[in-house]
């Protein structure tokens, strides 16, 4: 309801996307937040969940929903979910002469833009036994279709991939990228399907 308010207080035409917790805006000015009409306190102090904050203006590259960078002021934050996450190099811990953490490994970049020039004439990337390999426990779901419950939560190496056209279908692509490098020259507008059946 609070993602609905934002953004018919701001103007539908100026969303590029919505997520459980967030809204991201194209080139607004100045956007209009909305009081919290239940506010939160803790031990009598209110603090700001369920308020909205605005992480302000910056370059964005969405490679799908959940996954994207929004790089400002030279510092990147990214989101990623499932698979997506074994594609980001990982920082360490913040020091003074790296704020963001040195990379532990530079292979694939520390954002979506990065990771998209990196692998710009590529159209799939992936992980496999052979080619950086990646570990994973086995969920209680997996272990449950091979009838073996010991299989939770033991590790074995797993083969993944990415595609510059991401890896679902639940939206209807009106023209696809061929490749990661094709995702930092425009903008590829998808729709909802008009039926499920």
């Amino acid at each position: 309801m609070r993602c609905a308010e934002l953004i018919r207080s701001n103007g539908h035409e100026t969303v590029v996307s919505v997520a459980t917790d967030g809204v991201i805006f194209r080139n607004s000015e100045e956007l209009h937040f909305t009081e919290n009409p239940k506010p939160v306190f803790f031990d009598g102090e209110r603090i700001n969940l369920g308020d909205w904050e605005d992480d302000g203006r910056g370059t964005l590259l969405m490679m799908m929903s959940g996954v994207y960078s929004i790089v400002k002021d030279g510092l990147a934050k990214s989101t990623y979910r499932g698979s997506y996450s074994m594609f980001i190099d990982r920082r360490g811990e913040p020091t003074e002469e790296e704020p963001e953490g040195a990379i532990l490994q530079d292979i694939y970049g520390s954002d979506w833009l990065e990771f998209c020039e990196r692998f710009s004439e590529e159209s799939k990337v992936e992980r496999t036994e052979e080619l950086n390999p990646t570990m994973r426990p086995y969920s209680l779901g997996e272990a449950k279709v091979r009838s073996d419950y010991s299989l939770v939560n033991q590790f074995r190496i797993v083969d993944l991939s990415i595609s510059a056209c991401g890896d679902s279908n639940k939206r209807q692509w009106i023209e696809k990228p061929e490749t990661f490098g094709d995702l930092l020259l425009d903008w590829w507008p998808s729709e909802t399907w008009s039926s499920m059946i």
